[in-house]
């Protein structure tokens, strides 16, 4: 049994010193994991590579670009009717674009 939980076999896995740098960053925003850890923890996430590998549908592709077209205005110079609205309400609804536009990709909740 406790041979089924010890880690004691190595995986050698090659990379640049920017790579190293890039996961290394991850994995401290991660929880502040090990490299090991956090490479563990990603190699094995199965919905995240299956997540990875889904086509996306054309309308999906459509809409993630119409919705990023309305973020874009909101983001614009503020016009006279909008500024009516109030920053209180404008950035929850920019962040509920983001939102959506991540969901019509499959990225839902991970980012």
């Amino acid at each position: 049994m406790v041979e089924d939980t010890l880690r004691n076999q190595i995986v050698r896995v090659r990379l640049t010193p920017k790579e190293k740098a890039q996961i290394a960053t991850a994995a401290k925003k991660a929880g502040d994991l090990s490299l090991s850890a956090f490479m563990r923890n990603v190699a094995l996430s199965i919905p995240v590579i299956e997540k990875q590998r889904q086509v996306v549908p054309q309308v999906n592709r459509q809409l993630y670009y119409q919705l990023g077209e309305i973020y874009r205005l909101l983001e614009a110079q503020p016009n006279r009717d909008l500024a009516l609205v109030g920053s209180e309400v404008i950035e929850p609804l920019k962040q509920l674009l983001v939102q959506v536009r991540q969901d019509l990709l499959g990225f839902g909740d991970e980012l």
